[in-house]
């Protein structure tokens, strides 16, 4: 393999019986080695997990429309456009304390 993206939100291996240390230094170490990892610990720490695959958008491993607001004005706005055309996957970031995720289609 040429690289890892890693989906593992913070607690679940320590809560499947692994050690989150461990477990961040064997990725450390792989990225050492020349793979690509995705994300190491410290940019997760740095950044919000569906913010990190946003900034993936534009690549050719990225989903294109896939979108972090921050702004209800922005919210707004980009839902209505991107919904137009699919279904949209809505989940508020972890610190809003909200329940979710949503799946939004438009009415027929």
């Amino acid at each position: 393999y040429d690289a890892i993206f890693v989906r593992c939100r913070p607690g679940q291996i320590t809560a499947a019986g692994g050690e989150q240390r461990k477990f961040n230094n064997g990725l450390r170490e792989l990225r050492k080695n020349g793979k690509q990892v995705w994300s190491l610990p410290e940019v997760g720490r740095a950044m919000d997990a569906k913010e990190a695959y946003c900034k993936f958008a534009g690549t050719t491993i990225g989903l294109i429309d896939s979108v972090a607001y921050h702004f209800r004005d922005e919210f707004e706005s980009g839902l209505r456009k991107t919904v137009a055309f699919l279904p949209r996957v809505l989940e508020q970031a972890r610190r809003s304390n909200a329940e979710g995720p949503w799946i939004i289609k438009l009415k027929s």
